[in-house]
């Protein structure tokens, strides 16, 4: 697995049930969030990326070991697992205070017009499977 990038994020009430947890749900949004962040600091964007393709979420693989809880600080990586001809595998984890709360996987596939397509090369760039001096 390759470490492609890294964000930090807090914890708010908005995030969490009437007892105080997280919902999972929203450890899916953080991983997600810093997925746009990785395209957006590597120049594509989501808005940009969206009028060409997109990455619709067809497998999703979740373990979670520790509750958070409005106010926590957590640190999320994204990694690249794989990247076939149009498909990505990405992992990321989510940590709280250097402990692991989760790993989540998933797989996206490349869709634009409505068909699967090969994956581009300006999110080849982005997930440093290709230089950006070969497009």
């Amino acid at each position: 697995m390759k470490l492609l990038h890294t964000i930090e994020e807090v914890v708010y009430l908005e995030h969490t049930d009437a007892a105080g947890v997280m919902y999972f749900a929203s450890l899916v949004a953080f991983a997600h969030r810093a997925f746009e962040r990785l395209l957006a600091d590597k120049g594509l964007p989501l808005r940009l990326m969206m009028q060409r393709y997109t990455l619709p979420i067809v497998h999703l693989q979740a373990e979670y070991y520790l509750p958070c809880y409005a106010g926590d600080e957590l640190t999320i990586s994204v990694y690249l697992q794989n990247a076939a001809n149009r498909s990505l595998r990405l992992h990321y984890r989510i940590l709280k205070n250097r402990k692991m709360v989760a790993n989540l996987s998933m797989i996206h596939v490349c869709v634009s017009k409505g068909r699967t397509k090969v994956l581009p090369d300006d999110l080849l760039v982005c997930l440093g499977e290709r230089d950006a001096s070969e497009i």
